[in-house]
């Protein structure tokens, strides 16, 4: 056992590990130590630049999932760009699980965003999965806002190409969709243009659908995005389909149409109305600014409820 493994060992929580090991279904449970997050980043202040740190940061791959995290962490530390590209560059091909990738965040890259491009390109076209999601992170980390351009979009959206299946190709895609998301929430208008131009390009891809027709919502664009909830309805509708169509509607004043769309949602959930509401909750202030009464949603619940008691 090395210096560095010892000093985790210590550090050691048994429930945490089963618990941890529970999220990551990439990595192999035996190779999960069980040391919690901060007790990693007071690890890594207290290592930092030192010459345990540097014997540590030069060999890899680690055995140890808290060894990534670590390395991670150290990484974090160093001040100098150049040599913060040349580490990551190293460590990056053996990230093998989301959150190592994550939560990788060196400040110093944010510093140097014009040269951070040239990585982001080529790190978005590896041949690691967990290199193309790091790369998304840091365009939606870095490069949102006034530093926005639709062409990142071009490029998050190319990170998919085909070459990646099972848990890869699912955590590539969760990236992407996270990505996307919080476009729209820092970038609308750029973002509707930039689905709009997808779908005029490609208007038999379903992809740019969802986010047109939620953004319209969104900015009260509710006949637009009934048009778009239409389309959906005809090409595999998922729960949130369902749910936001729902939403549509009831600011349209279709209260018949939104509980039908609901009772849908409900019905994909195998009848789970707990599950359903859970999600319906979390777009209430959606629908109070889209203009429905505080009042009018408990009485909605109480309708749909009526509904499906004939059913499950």
């Amino acid at each position: 056992m090395t210096e560095i493994q010892a000093r985790l060992f210590a550090l050691r929580d048994e429930g945490f590990k089963a618990f941890n090991s529970k999220l990551m279904p990439t990595v192999a449970p035996e190779t999960v130590i069980g040391v919690r997050t901060p007790a990693l980043r007071v690890l890594a202040r207290a290592l930092r630049g030192t010459e345990t740190a540097a014997r540590f940061m030069s060999v890899l791959p680690h055995e140890y999932f808290e060894e990534y995290a670590l390395h991670a962490f150290l990484i974090e530390y160093i001040g100098d760009y150049a040599y913060c590209v040349a580490a990551l560059e190293k460590f990056l091909p053996y990230v093998d699980n989301w959150a190592t990738c994550d939560q990788l965040n060196p400040k110093v890259l944010g510093a140097h965003r014009a040269e951070l491009m040239g990585n982001i390109r080529r790190w978005i076209a590896s041949e690691h999965v967990y290199t193309r999601r790091y790369a998304i992170g840091l365009l939606m980390r870095w490069y949102l806002g006034e530093d926005f351009h639709t062409e990142y979009a071009d490029i998050v959206a190319a990170a998919d190409d085909g070459r990646f299946g099972g848990y890869d190709k699912y955590y590539l895609n969760m990236m992407q969709a996270w990505y996307f998301a919080t476009v729209l929430a820092k970038n609308y208008n750029e973002a509707l243009k930039y689905y709009f131009k997808v779908d005029y390009l490609d208007n038999k891809s379903t992809k740019a659908w969802r986010p047109i027709a939620w953004c319209s919502f969104l900015t009260g664009k509710y006949d637009q995005a009934r048009n778009y909830y239409k389309k959906i309805m005809d090409n595999q509708p998922n729960t949130q389909d369902f749910l936001n169509a729902g939403h549509t509607e009831w600011a349209l004043q279709n209260i018949k149409g939104a509980l039908a769309f609901y009772k849908k949602a409900v019905e994909k959930e195998s009848g789970d109305f707990s599950k359903f509401q859970e999600q319906f909750n979390q777009d209430i202030p959606d629908l109070l600014v889209a203009g429905i009464e505080e009042a009018e949603v408990p009485l909605m619940m109480d309708q749909l409820r009526y509904s499906l008691s004939d059913i499950f």
